[in-house]
C-alpha cells in the first residue's frame, strides 16, 4: 500500500481535516474487483463471492450452468 498526498477537506462546523487516500495495487496474479480490491485469481468463479461487491462471481464472466439443449417431448 502506498499513501497519496494529503487532501484537505473543509468540514462545516469543524476544523480542517486532512485525509490520506490509500492506493492499493494488485499483483499480476490477482483478480481486480470492481470495487478496487484484489483477490487471488484462483478465487474467481469458484462459487463464493470474495470481492466486497461480488464482482469475482459476476455472471458475465462466470458461467454457472452449462448450456443444455432440451429435446421437445
Amino acid at each position: 500500500l502506498s499513501a497519496w498526498p494529503c487532501a484537505i477537506l473543509l468540514v462545516p462546523n469543524m476544523s480542517l481535516l486532512c485525509v490520506y487516500a490509500v492506493h492499493k495495487t494488485c499483483a499480476d496474479s490477482d483478480f481486480v474487483c470492481q470495487s478496487g480490491g484484489c483477490v487471488p485469481v484462483r478465487w474467481q468463479c469458484d462459487g463464493e463471492p470474495d470481492c466486497e461487491d461480488g464482482s469475482d462471481e459476476a455472471m458475465d464472466i462466470c458461467r454457472k450452468c452449462p448450456l443444455v439443449h432440451l429435446n421437445p417431448l
